[in-house]
């Protein structure tokens, strides 16, 4: 299973997998061509950013100007079902980020998800198997999307959406979810 997902993303495919929150579209995404790929399957506006997901904290120095203090907030709420807004490295393609110069990091907390990031050995797409405007898929068979690979879990163990931070000066909640603003400002501050 995990093989087989790591074989499609090396051949610039699109695979369907599970992370603790929803099943995401996954993608290399550090190559155009296939960020191309997840905004034409999904119906997507090239103006609305697509996250990428980690396995490791180098991945995310690698993609990311962080620092210490950032990063220690957010080792105490990653990996898990948040989401953080950080400045991005010329390594992230502007089209993944809309022209931003800011990227969307997920670090999922499900071990499927970061066997295939690990193993495939660089960040892929973060964005819910769905279509754009859609609701996310919870369970595989929810997929209706026409990826290359579909990573059959079962059903995702919170099945709701991130929750999304900008990290940038203070912490600011961009959409709610799983992660509550007092868990946020807890992490804040250790």
């Amino acid at each position: 299973m995990i093989k087989k997902a790591v074989n499609t993303l090396k051949k610039d495919e699109l695979i369907a997998y599970p992370t603790e929150t929803v099943y995401g579209v996954g993608a290399n995404a550090l190559k155009k061509e296939t960020i191309e790929k997840v905004y034409k399957i999904k119906n997507r506006r090239k103006d609305k950013p697509i996250s990428l997901a980690i396995s490791s904290w180098e991945m995310l120095q690698e993609i990311s100007e962080i620092d210490k203090q950032q990063l220690r907030t957010l080792k105490q709420l990653m990996p898990g079902p948040i989401t953080a807004i950080i400045k991005k490295t010329d390594k992230v393609p502007d089209l993944l980020t809309a022209g931003s110069d800011k990227v969307g990091v997920r670090y999922p907390d499900n071990k499927t998800a970061l066997k295939i990031i690990e193993k495939f050995g660089s960040p892929i797409t973060s964005t819910s198997a769905n279509y754009s405007g859609k609701t996310p898929p919870k369970n595989h068979k929810q997929i209706k999307l026409p990826v290359k690979y579909i990573v059959k879990a079962g059903t995702t163990e919170l099945g709701t959406s991130s929750t999304i931070i900008d990290i940038e000066n203070d912490i600011k909640i961009i959409r709610n979810g799983p992660i509550t603003k007092s868990q946020i400002k807890k992490a804040q501050w250790k």
